[in-house]
């Protein structure tokens, strides 16, 4: 309980965001309509101490991609550079065909 979870990106229709019959265990009440899309879409999320924190995208061209992270609010700065460090090795990962990659932080909402 005294070890925070490290951050993790999950992706869109991940079990652990349809499998608890209690969400709030992870989604706040607030968050919902922003995980919980139309049409019975789930979105890619970022986990901050085991709670979905915002949601996340991969934009591509022909030989760039950046991981575009929209935290729902402020970040603090640990938990910032940890979602970048972990960011570059997931755009790098699904996008391996890139000649060049970015992590962008879009602002809190």
């Amino acid at each position: 309980e005294d070890v925070p979870a490290p951050v993790r990106f999950l992706p869109e229709y991940d079990n652990l965001l349809l499998s608890h019959s209690n969400r709030t265990r992870v989604v706040a009440d607030e968050y919902r309509p922003k995980v919980y899309l139309p049409g019975l879409r789930v979105a890619a999320t970022i986990l901050v101490d085991g709670f979905v924190r915002g949601v996340w995208k991969v934009e591509k061209t022909k030989t760039a991609a950046a991981l575009v992270i929209e935290p729902f609010e402020k970040l603090a700065k640990k938990d910032h550079a940890a979602l970048a460090e972990e960011g570059e090795r997931l755009v790098r990962f699904v996008e391996a065909g890139a000649k060049s990659f970015e992590v962008r932080f879009a602002k809190a909402a």
